[in-house]
């Protein structure tokens, strides 16, 4: 696809050349686009340093120079560095492929798009500056960029195309920033050298193959603006170690996280009602998957190549039995409660003892836990309670103010930024208060009386 859009855009362009004057002026091509404005043109061989002017005399009239062609200086590779005017709007598809000896590269102020492939290829460019116009980075701008180091992504870019930086093997971090709302399908793809990625919050998905191949990844914030992680969006990151899915996520793609061998722990949300085939394909490190929806998610494969007997499935207590029988999620060896609640002692007129163990935190600190009762079944939070701390563990749990005699349901809570979690209902009752009565004496006597 991306070769058929090519070459019809060249034909586009030679078309479009019909009445138009080319002129070489120092060494630099040029074609004219219209009234005292002109385009760097393809066809010439260039070395050492280039400088483009922002204007330009032929023939005794004075031309603008608004942009740089497609394959303007594709595969100059004595080309070491390229010196941008600011009367240049557009960098064009390709215009700098294969420029192999280019190092270093300034986009000025006055540049709002560059093309398709434009520095693709370019293997000795180590940094690159892009200014704040610049509104979008086409498919493959900078793909094969192989001892690019660092990029600044400037606040003004709304969207980064397909394979934008892909291949860039020596690109260790990337921000990307709050004005992107898009990224395209393997963006950042095959970055082995990246550790560390800043996703904005205004990205709402991730789109596929973004960070796939990224081997030296080994974690990532999803922010939780985003909904949907798209098909093979990290596969293949073999360095990744955890990953914070964020509850605003309902759908996970296709092999999503399949070949991250080193993932330790995985949450699923409550709010996930779709995980792709083979999402956590060989995921072969993982040791535990916290599973929050209430219903158990349709799966197909998803976790093949994960150990079933070692990897632990943790799932809210009041669903234990759901996970046990669902297609798939039973296959897991050992199904435990996330929250479990501890059998009452002590227990007085008024008072009781209690508590719980919070096996797991999902990798969502717990900011509050205790427990909560009520005289009707499933107490929730909203009910009497305690508050004994955070964190996970193990915890014991004072209750006061009961009632004599009377039957109370309890269950263990842990609240962290997914939601509350409850253990299993137990219920007690209380000791009543012993009832003495008392009857008239008789047969008084000095001493004694009946």
């Amino acid at each position: 696809m991306k070769k058929l859009f090519t070459i019809l855009f060249m034909s586009l362009m030679v078309t479009f050349a019909f009445g138009q004057t080319n002129f070489t002026v120092n060494g630099i091509k040029y074609t004219t686009s219209g009234t005292n404005t002109v385009w760097v043109s393809s066809g010439g061989t260039y070395t050492g340093a280039i400088i483009i002017p922002s204007t330009v005399t032929y023939s005794g009239v004075s031309y603008n120079v608004a942009l740089i062609e497609i394959y303007a200086f594709k595969g100059c590779t004595g080309l070491t560095s390229v010196t941008i005017p600011s009367s240049v709007t557009t960098i064009g598809s390709y215009a700098f492929e294969d420029c192999t000896g280019l190092a270093s590269v300034t986009i000025p102020s006055s540049v709002t798009f560059i093309g398709e492939g434009a520095f693709e290829g370019c293997t000795g460019l180590t940094s690159v500056t892009i200014l704040s116009s610049v509104t979008s980075i086409g498919d493959y701008a900078f793909a094969g960029c192989i001892r690019l180091t660092s990029v600044t992504i400037p606040s003004s870019v709304t969207t980064i195309g397909l394979g934008a930086f892909s291949g860039c093997t020596g690109l260790t971090s990337v921000t990307i920033p709050s004005s992107v709302t898009s990224t395209g399908l393997g963006a950042f793809s095959g970055c082995t050298g990246l550790i560390s990625v800043t996703i904005p919050s205004s990205v709402t998905s991730i789109g596929s193959q973004v960070f796939y191949n990224c081997s030296g990844l080994t974690s990532v914030s999803i922010p939780s603006s985003v909904t949907s992680i798209g098909e093979g969006t990290f596969k293949g990151c073999t360095g990744l170690i955890s990953v914070m899915i964020p509850s605003s996520v309902t759908s996970i793609g296709d092999y999503a996280f399949a070949g991250c061998s080193r993932l330790i722990s995985v949450t699923i949300p409550s709010s996930v009602t779709s995980i792709g085939s083979y999402a956590f394909y060989n995921c072969s490190g993982l040791t535990s998957v916290i599973a929050y929806p209430a219903t158990p998610v349709n799966i197909l494969y998803v976790f093949n190549g994960v150990n079933k007997t070692t990897c632990i499935l943790y799932v809210p207590s009041s669903i234990v039995s759901l996970y046990q029988s669902a297609n798939q999620w039973k296959d897991f060896t050992n199904i435990r409660s996330i929250n479990t609640t501890t059998q009452l002692s002590n227990i007085t007129t008024t008072t009781a003892r209690g508590g719980g163990n919070i096996t797991t935190d999902g990798g969502f600190t717990v900011t509050a836990r205790g427990v909560c009762w009520s005289t009707t079944a499933n107490p929730t939070i909203s009910n009497s309670k305690t508050n004994d701390g955070t964190g996970t563990g193990v915890f014991s749990s004072n209750i006061t103010g009961l009632n004599p005699g009377t039957t109370y349901h309890i269950r263990a809570y842990a609240t962290n930024s997914v939601g509350t979690d409850y253990g299993s209902d137990l219920s007690f009752t209380t000791l009543t208060i012993p009832t003495i009565n008392s009857t008239t004496a008789t047969s008084i006597t000095t001493t004694a009386a009946t």
